[in-house]
């Protein structure tokens, strides 16, 4: 039986029909870079991990825009002008996708990761996280403080129930934020979330 090709695999075979070979390491290397780059608040990171689902979900976003690309055999050019062209409709598109996922998708992600399994009973804590994609509903964010040592694993992706419009604030959620979430053991669930610092795009 025949493997299934993976996203990664698909990027890299759809970008060597795209560009020539001159072209193709340079640009590979710098797509890898925006899909495994994270928002300001959380540079000193690094990258994004591999297997996180926002990882996984840029990879999907990437096929899909360089799927349509093919389509419209619109090859990527020798020059620094086309090739900065092409990065940055790469970048806007998969930027546009993390800002507008579905409640479905962050709802599956939240029932998969373990989103409170680093509550101890009893306790109640407060992280701080940015947020690396969002839906009307939900955000995904990328936990990097903690009120309390019970977060056991360090950068840990979760979901949160949050309203697009941040109360008190008036203004949309965007990538980027950073949100400070209070969680309770006894409900296993949000009790007070707030915007702790505004992405200025």
């Amino acid at each position: 039986m025949e493997r299934e090709i993976t996203d990664e695999e698909r990027v890299q075979e759809l970008l060597q029909r795209l560009c020539s070979s001159l072209v193709y390491q340079t640009i590979y290397r710098e797509c890898q870079n925006k899909l495994s780059s994270l928002p300001i608040a959380v540079s000193s990171i690094g990258e994004i991990s591999n297997d996180s689902p926002t990882y996984r979900h840029r990879l999907r976003v990437a096929v899909d825009f360089l799927e349509k690309r093919n389509s419209k055999s619109k090859e990527i050019g020798s020059s620094q002008a086309e090739q900065s062209t092409f990065l940055e409709e790469f970048q806007k598109y998969i930027a546009d996708k993390l800002a507008s996922c579905t409640d479905e998708e962050l709802l599956e992600d939240r029932a998969t990761s373990g989103n409170v399994s680093f509550l101890e009973e009893g306790c109640s804590i407060v992280v701080e996280g940015t947020v690396l994609r969002r839906s009307l509903g939900h955000a995904a964010i990328l936990v990097h403080s903690s009120s309390s040592n019970a977060v056991t694993e360090v950068a840990k992706e979760i979901v949160v129930q949050v309203p697009n419009d941040i109360p008190g604030f008036g203004i949309k959620l965007k990538i980027g934020d950073v949100l400070s979430v209070r969680f309770s053991s006894a409900t296993n669930r949000e009790e007070h979330i707030s915007l702790k610092r505004y992405h200025v795009q």
